[in-house]
């Protein structure tokens, strides 16, 4: 990991940005193939990420951004933006979708309900591998979701070295 600066000075951002090598990410759900191919079309074509991803800082747990992981992973990208915060900070909500559809169900005649998702249900699936479904968990927070963009030449350049 390319270490953070501090948590942002102002109380109303209470997270940090990083770069965080791809192999230290941990997966609580599932992708979408068909979502990662057409997300990493888009990146390709404008050449930036625009949005990091949101990881706990304490597992390193994807909690939004599983489809841009894959996505910058398939493009060559070792290093991912990300922002880091405490998934555990009670201003954290989580929800689910609501419902949940495979692949072979997308004309909606058939979406599956989708149990209620807690934190813990969502720390346990990615300590564990077994992985919940694409778009199951839905995390809320009061903080703005900032842009920070990040040329995609500059992600696959990057090497372990920088961080020594």
């Amino acid at each position: 990991m390319i270490e953070p600066a501090s948590y942002c000075s102002s109380r109303t951002h209470p997270y940090s940005f990083a770069l965080i090598h791809y192999e230290e990410l941990v997966s609580h759900e599932n992708v979408d193939n068909d979502r990662v191919l057409e997300l990493t079309r888009e990146i390709e074509r404008d050449g930036i990420i625009k949005y990091p991803v949101i990881v706990d800082v304490n597992s390193m747990i994807i909690l939004d951004g599983h489809h841009r992981v894959r996505a910058l992973v398939s493009l060559g990208c070792q290093f991912i933006p990300a922002y880091l915060l405490d998934y555990y900070d009670d201003a954290i909500v989580v929800t689910s979708w609501g419902t949940y559809l495979t692949a072979d169900e997308r004309d909606g005649s058939k979406a599956q309900d989708v149990s209620p998702v807690t934190k813990d249900t969502v720390i346990v699936a990615g300590l564990t591998g077994r992985l919940l479904p694409p778009k199951t968990s839905r995390h809320v927070w009061p903080w703005p979701y900032e842009q920070r963009p990040v040329s995609i030449a500059v992600l696959k350049n990057l090497s372990a070295s920088v961080v020594s």
